[in-house]
């Protein structure tokens, strides 16, 4: 567990020095956090990144593997800041289901929680 936990902690760190390279501000937003509910957005990031290639695979719910393993996207502006989705309505699940090309019940597995 505290191997885990370290490796947890340098990939996180490692990030954030990346972060710091590239942009020096802004935030960097992941699949699966408050910010960025939908897990599945790893699937399409790993189409765009091949993450196969580096030894990366997901698990069938979106998840990254190696567990000690991050992805996620670099928004450089100064006035960038995180914010929570909090629980959507029916209307804003349909549009999103829409907008996805997913059914409803596909959509509400995707976002989980935040869904009322």
């Amino acid at each position: 567990m505290l191997e885990q936990i370290l490796k947890d902690r340098l990939v996180e760190a490692a990030t954030e020095y990346l972060h710091q390279k590239v942009s020096g501000q802004g935030i960097r937003p992941a699949s699966g956090y408050p910010s960025l509910p939908d897990l599945s957005l790893n699937f399409t990031i790993d189409k765009i990144l091949q993450m196969d290639r580096v030894g990366v695979t997901l698990t069938p719910n979106g998840a990254l593997y190696p567990n000690a393993t991050t992805a996620g996207l670099f928004i450089v502006h100064p006035e960038s800041s995180y914010f929570a989705i909090g629980s959507i309505g029916d209307d804003q699940l349909a549009d999103y289901a829409m907008r996805t090309g997913r059914s409803l019940d596909e959509a509400r597995k995707w976002l989980g929680a935040n869904v009322k």
